[in-house]
């Protein structure tokens, strides 16, 4: 007979998902501005609501603007993770995160500056919102890692979206109602892989068991 001691136990593992958003909120600032800076914005990387601070797992983030701002590359070490500016044209910003756990690497991504409604209104009430709903996925996180994925996020402060995104009441409503949409749809599909690994774990070592069994029986053979 095979020790049931001898056969590796699969690890678990482990996938740990933590929400983001990253958007830009653009204000013209009326026909009496200068044509060069006709338009204030602010650029920013947050967690769902006020109350989530992701400097728990977030060390550092880098937005790069366009190269005609002074100092382009602006460096970020703690909450909240903006950039405002003022100017006239548009451009896409690139956005690098940086993990505490340095073994995480880092995350990067594009969000576009946008100044614009798409119908070409020019409203100095009604602001131009671009938001996009991400995650931050680890796949094995260390212990050290887990344990800060697990910290109760804290409010962030001096935040110059306020009273800007988090007060456009009817955008936070749809917010919300997509975007537990797709964390429920996410869970969903984390599950599922869980459960399929579950079970080819399982089916692995009973095979690799058996091989065991059959290559002891061999042996025993006269």
């Amino acid at each position: 007979m095979v020790d049931d001691a001898s056969v590796a136990v699969a690890p678990a593992h482990r996938v740990i998902a933590r929400p983001f958003v990253h958007g830009s909120l653009a204000y013209w600032l009326g026909p009496d501005a200068d044509s060069a800076n006709s338009h204030k914005w602010t650029i920013y990387v947050r967690g769902l609501t006020p109350d989530d601070d992701l400097s728990t797992i977030v060390r550092q983030v880098v937005v790069q603007l366009h190269e005609s701002f002074p100092c382009s590359t602006r460096v970020l070490d703690k909450p909240p993770y903006e950039v405002t500016e003022f100017g006239w044209g548009e451009f896409v910003a690139t956005v690098k995160v940086y993990f505490h756990d340095r073994s995480e690497g880092h995350v990067e991504f594009s969000h576009p500056i946008n100044l614009f409604h798409p119908s070409g209104l020019l409203s100095v009430k009604k602001p131009v919102l671009t938001e996009f709903y991400d995650e931050f996925v680890f796949s094995d996180p260390s212990e050290s890692m887990a344990l800060r994925l697990a910290q109760t996020p804290v409010p962030v402060d001096d935040s110059q979206l306020n009273p800007f995104a988090y007060n456009l009441e009817q955008f936070v409503i749809d917010e919300k109602n997509e975007i537990g949409k797709l964390a429920q749809c996410h869970l969903n599909v984390l599950n599922a892989i869980q459960e399929l690994k579950k079970r080819f774990d399982k089916t692995h070592y009973e095979g690799l068991r058996y091989r065991k069994l059959i290559a002891s029986s061999k042996k025993k053979e006269p």
